[in-house]
């Protein structure tokens, strides 16, 4: 096998459903070849093939080496012919009676060539398969069966040599002779016609064969044989070859089915995933608590010097010529008090296993929180003493000030929303682990079911675990 055969394979192996249809387009010759070996029948051969391959994608994942996609293949083909049902009858070999026109010696000729080649035992017969039947050369077919050129050329001569016996071409089948009991240039000169059909011998071994076999009368008996067989091969096996379709139908059988997901290998450190790093800072939720503390009292400190610098300013002075008379007691109430609800709302949690907010979030509930306390105890004490101050605090400032607490509850809502989509993503993932896939046998050697078939809620109740705590 090639590198870019053997590559192909492994990912087929690891599950990706486009390597799978390359792996079906190259080795569908090869599941036709032992299915018609088996079968003897064309079109029930196809079948078969079609239903080996279902078995081959459900235990494809068992394969250890791309060198053994070969065997595992013939091993699923003989699956798939248990379940194979009866023959129809027009797939049955015409036994050569009826017209005329159909007891001609061509075509008796081609009808015994196709007998031959089922009847013939040898395993070395998916090499004729493949090179006559679907059109494939030696060099291809060495690629597929991950063997040499040369071994796939001496196979193809030796079937070659017994389907012109079985076939009656070359006289009685009794008359063939075992190789290993002929002469060496006997030996050399049977089925040469195949190599001079493949490739061709250097000129003074071919003068030296060609002579031999013009004076040995068994010798040229068997190589005119040879020559027929190759002669007739084209026109017999040519309407034999698989469907366009058969990579599609084959591929409409197997079921599409996603790789097994595991929790531990996406996330074995944390059950939930981490939350956004706006300031690419990884602390507690306790630090978090200490850190919005710290930011109220940053926020509250500010909030005083800014309403001082207004209290004694030329522009508070302006800001409250334009708010003119302050509203009434009920507005300013209703204010502070929806303010004060929106903050309330929008608390970070006070116990937590894990940080579910990010940082910055912390910071800014914390600064909010401080200015809403100086605002109130500056409105409530009156520090300065400015009539000034109280027109922009209850005129400009609280409405503001509410539409900020107002928005920073919204943004907690849609924190909030997406820690609880995290939460059910991660639940999910450990039911499906805890599930496991339940299309396939539990073990090598198990019954398998087809993917379309439905599991009783017994079952499921029995393969389904208790659920495990969740992590807080």
């Amino acid at each position: 096998m090639n590198t870019p055969l053997v590559q192909l394979i492994h990912r087929a192996i690891r599950g990706e459903r486009s390597a799978l249809r390359g792996v079906v387009e190259r080795y569908q010759g090869v599941s036709y070849a032992l299915a018609y070996h088996a079968t003897r029948s064309y079109p029930q051969a196809q079948r078969l093939a079609r239903r080996a391959w279902v078995h081959l994608a459900r235990r494809l994942g068992t394969l250890q080496e791309p060198e053994g996609l070969p065997d595992l293949i013939a091993q699923c083909v003989e699956k798939a012919r248990e379940t194979l049902p009866p023959p129809k009858p027009d797939d049955v070999e015409a036994d050569g009676e009826g017209h005329s026109v159909l007891k001609t010696e061509k075509v008796q000729a081609r009808r015994s060539l196709r007998l031959a080649l089922a009847d013939c035992p040898l395993e070395e017969a998916t090499v004729f398969f493949l090179r006559h039947v679907e059109g494939l050369s030696l060099a291809e077919i060495a690629v597929l069966l991950g063997a040499e050129e040369a071994e796939m050329l001496a196979s193809l001569r030796r079937v070659t040599v017994d389907v012109a016996f079985r076939a009656g071409f070359a006289g009685p089948e009794a008359l063939q002779q075992d190789l290993d009991a002929l002469p060496p240039l006997r030996r050399e000169a049977r089925g040469v016609s195949v190599v001079l059909a493949e490739g061709g011998l250097p000129y003074a071994k071919r003068a030296e064969l060609e002579k031999f076999i013009q004076l040995d009368p068994d010798a040229r008996r068997e190589d005119e044989a040879v020559r027929q067989v190759l002669a007739l091969s084209a026109g017999t096996f040519a309407a034999h070859r698989l469907p366009q379709d058969f990579v599609k139908d084959v591929l409409q059988d197997i079921p599409y089915a996603e790789p097994a997901r595991r929790i531990s290998e996406t996330a074995p450190a944390l059950r939930l995933p981490a939350p956004p790093k706006l300031l690419q800072m990884d602390v507690r939720h306790g630090s978090q608590l200490a850190l919005a503390l710290v930011s109220m009292l940053v926020g509250a400190i500010l909030s005083f010097w800014v309403l001082e610098q207004l209290a004694t300013s030329t522009l508070g002075a302006f800001l409250a010529a334009l708010a003119g008379t302050p509203t009434s007691l009920g507005p300013t109430i209703l204010v502070l008090g929806v303010s004060g609800l929106a903050l309330f709302f929008a608390r970070p949690p006070l116990f937590s296993a894990l940080p579910r907010l990010p940082v910055a979030y912390f910071i800014s509930y914390g600064v909010a929180a401080g200015v809403l306390l100086a605002f109130t105890c500056s409105l409530v004490f009156d520090w300065y003493g400015s009539t000034v101050l109280s027109f922009v605090l209850v005129e400009i400032l609280f409405p503001l000030y509410a539409i900020v607490a107002l928005g920073l509850l919204g943004v907690r809502a849609l924190l909030a929303f997406r820690d609880m989509e995290r939460r059910l993503e991660v639940r999910l993932r450990q039911i499906e682990d805890a599930l496991g896939p339940l299309d396939r046998p539990a073990a090598e050697g198990a019954s398998e079911t087809p993917a379309s078939a439905e599991t009783s809620p017994e079952a499921l109740r029995a393969a389904t675990p208790a659920p495990a705590p969740e992590a807080r």
